[in-house]
């Protein structure tokens, strides 16, 4: 490539002129003017001010990265056996978008480990860690909207429904956390056995504690309840006006 080409080539003396858009330098020594790229938007049919101004409809022309920090993220908590896995499935699903399971749950199956058996602080940290890269990542890919199956607060809730004990680490991080939405599960439906799942006490303290923590953290939130039928209407509804408002809908 030559020099007339290459990153700051163009002397600092050039006076820029707008042209429908594009930036055109024209330089003052010897009059050389810089190429103007897809002038009629033929291969990228979007401008920059564009992007910049409804950034959620234009997401296919970001990179991963950027588009991760513009993607709505919608977290389902509640105790156990509340449905909310089987609403992040139906929810990605209406909206064409993906989910992130929680790999709490994973590294459970993967263990061998349950209420009850031996836990270490770490465990629960590396859970909160693995849980937080993959829900990024999956942002990156995600549609306009992304749901969380669980957030950092309820790895500590569970942390300290296995170990007895509260680590301020995972207190911190659950804490300062933050989704656009959140949807609180009730606990109005039987609770289902599937071999992993503990029934106790701590249910009702970890419904407690997820609506004290909604309080403070002020952000947006509706409590689902009744059927999945009636439960997937209200989280859509509280999603469709969560997009409207970002004019995404």
């Amino acid at each position: 490539m030559g020099a007339r080409h290459r990153r700051g080539a163009w002397p600092r003396s050039g006076r820029g002129v707008q042209l429908r858009g594009l930036r055109r330098r024209v330089c003052r020594g010897d009059g050389r003017v810089a190429p103007v790229v897809d002038h009629h938007r033929l291969v990228v049919p979007v401008s920059g001010t564009s992007i910049r101004r409804d950034p959620l409809r234009h997401l296919d022309y970001l990179e991963p990265h950027v588009r991760a920090h513009f993607v709505k993220r919608v977290c389902l908590v509640g105790a156990e056996s509340t449905g909310k896995t089987t609403l992040a499935r139906l929810l990605a699903k209406r909206y064409r978008t993906t989910w992130v399971e929680e790999y709490g749950r994973e590294y459970c199956e993967l263990h061998d480990k349950k209420l009850g058996d031996a836990w270490t602080t770490d465990e629960f940290r590396h859970i909160a860690d693995v849980q937080t890269e993959r829900e990024n990542a999956f942002a990156g890919a995600a549609g306009t909207v992304l749901f969380c199956d669980t957030d950092v607060f309820t790895t500590a809730r569970f942390h300290e429904a296995y170990t007895g004990r509260i680590d301020p680490e995972l207190e911190d991080r659950g804490r300062s956390q933050r989704y656009d939405l959140y949807l609180l599960c009730a606990m109005d439906v039987p609770f289902a056995q599937d071999g992993w799942r503990d029934d106790g006490p701590h249910r009702a303290a970890m419904d407690s504690a997820f609506r004290c923590h909604l309080a403070q953290v002020g952000a947006p939130w509706i409590e689902l309840r009744g059927s999945v039928e009636h439960r997937l209407a209200q989280a859509a509804a509280a999603v469709d006006e969560l997009l409207a408002a970002e004019g995404a809908a």
